[in-house]
């Protein structure tokens, strides 16, 4: 498959089924811990792999050609997106890519296509997403108590339109 963008190491190319259920199979498990407990009982990681693919816009970051972290984004409303993002113990090598891909490409497309934010809701004990969402130019809008299937508690974090809508480029981040 033909990247849809490329950063030394990393290729982003749209998710398929055996990118997918190969992340899925091999999630980190913080972010099991944060994906399993939004689920109905009986759900596995299987048909996780396969259910992001319904998602509008889903991606997988490959580190040297083997699928790492599966994200993207599904509308939830004429203007909103939900994100979601996930990946194996090479997820974290693969971060820095994907973050330039949404800055660069696919937060400015979204904007393009009018809509105005994104969400994204995460475990409160996930510490490492919060950071990077935050460093990317989220801003944690609530708490979300008792939100998980076992009372687990979750912050809803959201981007707006001004922080993705224009292209941030490596020469504009170090000046």
């Amino acid at each position: 498959m033909t990247p849809i963008w490329q950063h030394k190491s990393v290729d982003i190319v749209e998710a398929t089924a055996r990118d997918a259920s190969f992340v899925t199979y091999n999630m980190r498990a913080d972010d099991w811990a944060e994906v399993s407990c939004q689920l109905m009982e009986g759900v596995g990681k299987a048909d996780v792999g396969l259910a992001v693919l319904d998602a509008e816009f889903a991606f997988v970051a490959r580190l040297a050609g083997t699928p790492a972290f599966l994200f993207g984004f599904s509308p939830y409303m004429p203007v909103g997106l939900s994100v979601f993002g996930f990946g194996t113990k090479l997820a974290q090598r693969t971060i820095p890519a994907v973050t330039r891909f949404m800055r660069e490409v696919q937060g400015p497309a979204l904007a393009a296509l009018g809509y105005r934010h994104i969400e994204a809701r995460s475990l409160a004990s996930h510490h490492d997403a919060h950071r990077w969402m935050e460093g990317g130019g989220a801003v944690k809008v609530a708490e979300l108590p008792n939100y998980g299937k076992d009372g687990e508690d979750f912050f809803l974090f959201r981007w707006t339109e001004e922080v993705y809508k224009h292209p941030i480029t490596s020469q504009q981040e170090t000046s």
